[in-house]
């Protein structure tokens, strides 16, 4: 995420965000600049719409890293 964003419209006017909404807005905006995340949310869409229930992850899976 950035740490100052500048948002100006063509006529200068001041635009003003809901702190909370911009970080959301942010997360988003990662999340669908990282391919592997986009695909594997997609996938999980398609599932779901097909009835089928994704197969789920342990702790341990999701934080091996840590």
């Amino acid at each position: 995420m950035c740490d100052e964003t500048l948002i100006v419209t063509d006529y200068g006017a001041v635009m003003m965000i809901d702190k909370e909404y911009w970080e959301e807005i942010q997360e988003t905006l990662a999340e669908r600049s990282d391919k592997k995340s986009l695909a594997a949310l997609l996938e999980g869409h398609q599932l779901r719409d097909k009835g089928i229930t994704p197969q789920g992850k342990t702790i341990d899976e999701v934080f091996n890293d840590l």
